[in-house]
Parts: structure tokens; C-alpha cells; sequence
């Protein structure tokens, strides 16, 4: 196990319904960077989720609101109390479970 390197951490999750994960995501530069992920959304800076765009259409704006450069600091954006807007959701969770709004 060692030299090992971590490239998931499941930050919540309920029901086996969500899944929100902290996802190492490897640049085209070779660089990692950060995503805080949930079913094919990604949580931005301002703290909404928004549909995460496959490779090829991410933009460097994409890459700038939702792509932290380590995963303490993404870590420290999730604490910072933008779970508490994820339990707001699990309160409400409505039949669309494709939908990306969590407010």
C-alpha cells in the first residue's frame, strides 16, 4: 500500500441515492486538480451545483469555478458550511434525480 495514491474521498452521501465525492482530476498538463462531484454535477466556487460538461466542452471558466488546486482546499470550501446547503436538499429531495438544483 504504499506510494499510494488517494484520488477519491466520499464527502456525503444518502440512501445510495447521492453520492457526493471529492475527485482528483488529472489536467491535460499533467497537473491534478480538485472537483467536488455528485451524479454528474459538480459544486462551483459560489455554492451551486451545476451539470458538469464533458471533457472536451469544459472551458477555462468551467475549470476556474469548479476545479479547486488542492484537495484540502476543496476540502475547507465543503466545511465551510456549503453541506449544510447539500442537507437542505437531502430535506427536500423531490422526484428529479437528474436535476442539478439544490437550493
Amino acid at each position: 500500500m504504499e506510494n499510494l495514491k488517494v484520488l477519491v474521498y466520499e464527502l456525503d452521501g444518502w440512501k445510495d441515492l447521492i453520492e457526493v465525492r471529492l475527485e482528483c482530476v488529472k489536467q491535460m498538463d499533467g497537473s491534478d486538480m480538485w472537483a467536488i462531484r455528485e451524479k454528474g454535477c459538480c459544486l462551483n466556487k459560489q455554492g451551486e451545483w451545476e451539470i458538469e460538461p464533458i471533457p472536451s466542452s469544459r472551458t477555462s471558466a468551467f475549470y476556474k469555478r469548479c476545479h479547486w488546486s488542492s484537495a484540502e482546499a476543496a476540502l475547507k470550501f465543503w466545511r465551510k458550511g456549503h453541506q449544510s446547503r447539500f442537507e437542505h436538499y437531502r430535506a427536500r429531495f423531490n422526484a428529479n434525480p437528474l436535476s442539478c438544483s439544490r437550493r
